[in-house]
């Protein structure tokens, strides 16, 4: 199929936008509010930006005018349905976008996100179909999501770096290391065990509860929820999150995924995180995490590497080092407003230089 060629946007206008967040957590804050707020103050020399976003469907047609598009995060209920179909009467030369950051369908029965999406099924595939374009967070959920809607574009995930800060590594020496995951309770069963973490890794984290402080916030698994040497910190908002992870201040932070379908259309939120933060990371040899250099795919490749990383300073900062200067261009939302926008514009056929 024959790509069509974009047109370069050269003369002085403006840009306005309206987005719809799904929710006032992570994945609203990163992909719609913080955005819709830096757009306000980036400057441009042939473009004026003025975005906006809120929760509630504005009925009048003329909340709607002059916008180049209108965006709706992660839409499922029969509601939308209604509200996609009464837009695209209302405002049928304004384009409806959808904008997701999971894959929706084949959620791991494990996450409690997967019962409600189960249920809501047939309404987000039709969605998908009526919508005028997707903007997805990653180029394998691009894949999976191109036999619902053939035109889709990948904007990446950011950190704002006024949030994250820009920090470094340094050398820590505890009497009993500090091992961090940070990931909500979605990554693990409720009432059993299941979820992201095998059975071996968390064999191994009882094992080494003398040796090591585990330190999970948000979420961790079912077996260890109740052990009292367990550091578990409650999940805290996206604003306070990476202070509390500096406050926590661990040496090596670790990422266990579970290989399946689900799992390989996330963002490699956790490597921008870890990086930013001056962590060195452990990661899942899965697809969000490709660009990392410290992996592991077995329960004995994840224990050496941790253990190598744990006594080893020169590794750590070697870990932590290559993983930043891999990623330090594609880190911070400031960094890539033009690629932000861009993202969007190409389901017009058009960019920004």
């Amino acid at each position: 199929m024959k790509k069509n060629k974009l047109q370069v946007i050269r003369k002085k206008q403006t840009i306005a936008f309206h987005q719809f967040a799904g929710d006032r957590g992570g994945c609203g804050i990163i992909r719609c509010i913080l955005p819709t707020v830096l757009l306000t103050q980036f400057r441009h020399k042939e473009i004026d930006f003025m975005p906006t976003y809120n929760y509630t469907y504005a009925l009048d047609k003329g909340f709607y005018t002059n916008l180049s598009w209108v965006k709706f995060q992660r839409p499922a209920e029969p509601s939308h349905y209604k509200i996609f179909r009464d837009f695209k009467q209302k405002c049928s030369s304004i384009p409806l976008y959808i904008d997701i950051d999971d894959l929706v369908f084949d959620i791991p029965e494990t996450n409690a996100a997967s019962r409600y999406y189960k249920q809501r099924e047939p309404y987000t595939k039709e969605l998908f179909k009526i919508a005028d374009g997707i903007v997805c967070s990653t180029e394998y959920l691009k894949r999976k999501l191109q036999k619902y809607n053939n035109k889709i574009s990948v904007n990446s995930n950011y950190l704002v770096k006024a949030i994250f800060g820009k920090n470094t590594w340094k050398e820590k020496e505890y009497k009993k290391p500090r091992i961090l995951y940070p990931g909500s309770f979605n990554h693990f069963s409720q009432k059993s065990s299941g979820g992201d973490f095998s059975n071996e890794l968390i064999n191994y984290i009882i094992k080494t509860l003398d040796i090591y402080e585990w330190h999970f916030i948000g979420g961790c698994p079912f077996e260890l929820k109740n052990n009292s040497k367990i550091k578990l910190h409650k999940w805290c908002n996206y604003y306070e999150y990476p202070a509390k992870i500096k406050e926590i201040n661990p040496i090596v932070a670790i990422a266990p995924l579970e290989n399946n379908e689900f799992n390989k259309c996330k963002s490699n939120i956790k490597l921008l995180e870890y990086c930013a933060l001056g962590i060195p990371g452990l990661y899942q040899n899965l697809e969000p995490y490709n660009e990392a250099s410290y992996k592991f795919s077995t329960i004995d490749e994840f224990i050496d590497k941790l253990e190598n990383l744990i006594k080893d300073v020169n590794i750590q900062h070697d870990v932590w080092y290559n993983d930043y200067n891999l990623i330090k261009d594609k880190l911070y939302l400031e960094d890539n407003m033009l690629n932000w926008i861009n993202a969007h514009l190409k389901l017009m056929n058009k960019v920004i230089k």
